[in-house]
């Protein structure tokens, strides 16, 4: 099995040059994965014990690494991706063309500090709950509450259908200024802070490539 990065197929990270890797082998008379090097490059690895282990090992990543992938002893995968790449995964393909939303862009950058319930507008103005919710799992009751102050407390009242809108090349969406004014008036005080976002997963033992 073989995973291939190449400039002209970028996601979120900047390849120089073409590359594959070896990321798994197949006996297929049996079908069983071995663990073989056929003398192709593969990525780093790291031996972990814990999710404590491979949270921390995730944490000391710097700049916009994807994150790591777990492989047990039965040859069992899961994927720990870091908070800063899914910022900038999003913010790559939501204008609608192969340009980053660069307002997006600029504001992940500081997105440890922002306000947890501005980033949890922004989710709302990209539709991204779903994906959000299984990544930042302790963060759903504060975005279940900022959603419904949104949709059914008439905050985007006179906005109409274009409370989404987007101003053409940047993809700043023209009434999030407007939006988070109303809901900073209408959260209560004992519920505004900047509870901590963790994205949730399990162990992994080598950085994915995307």
């Amino acid at each position: 099995m073989f995973e291939r990065v190449h400039p002209d197929f970028r996601i979120v990270l900047d390849y120089p040059q073409a590359m594959l890797y070896h990321i798994g082998t197949r006996d297929m008379r049996t079908l069983k994965e071995v663990d073989v090097d056929i003398g192709v490059p593969r990525p780093k690895r790291w031996e972990i014990r814990s999710a404590k282990e491979c949270q921390s090992l995730l944490d000391s990543f710097h700049g916009f690494s994807e994150g790591l992938v777990v492989r047990d002893a039965k040859y069992r995968r899961q994927k720990w991706k870091r908070r800063e790449y899914l910022l900038m995964h999003s913010a790559r393909y939501l204008v609608g063309d192969d340009q980053p939303c660069y307002a997006w862009v600029a504001r992940s950058t500081a997105a440890g500090t922002m306000d947890a319930d501005r980033l949890c507008l922004n989710v709302w103005l990209r539709s991204e709950s779903s994906e959000f919710a299984a990544y930042f799992p302790e963060a759903l009751e504060r975005y279940n509450l900022v959603q419904r102050l949104l949709e059914e407390e008439g905050l985007c009242e006179g906005l109409g259908d274009v409370r989404r809108e987007r101003e053409p090349g940047s993809g700043r969406f023209l009434h999030e200024a407007t939006l988070w004014e109303r809901l900073k008036a209408a959260l209560p005080q004992t519920e505004k802070g900047r509870p901590e976002f963790r994205a949730a997963g399990s162990m992994k033992t080598r950085p994915s490539q995307q």
